[in-house]
């Protein structure tokens, strides 16, 4: 959402929603990528996350 209160002044809005599914390596297969070791897990959950977001927003146009 986006709402300008003048031509300078501007307020903003955002709400989202985030979704993400354990891979099937993270469920299933344990993994080293240099001196990380990641042990698999079966019981790994998906994870989902709200976010939201608001601002301000001022612009001044001059004129030489």
């Amino acid at each position: 959402m986006l709402y300008h209160f003048s031509n300078e002044f501007s307020f903003y809005t955002n709400l989202s929603k985030s979704f993400r599914a354990p891979t099937l390596n993270e469920l299933y297969r344990s993994f080293r990528v240099g001196n990380v070791l990641t042990q698999s897990n079966e019981k790994s959950a998906s994870r989902a996350g709200n976010n939201f977001e608001a601002g301000v927003s001022f612009s001044q146009n001059t004129h030489i």
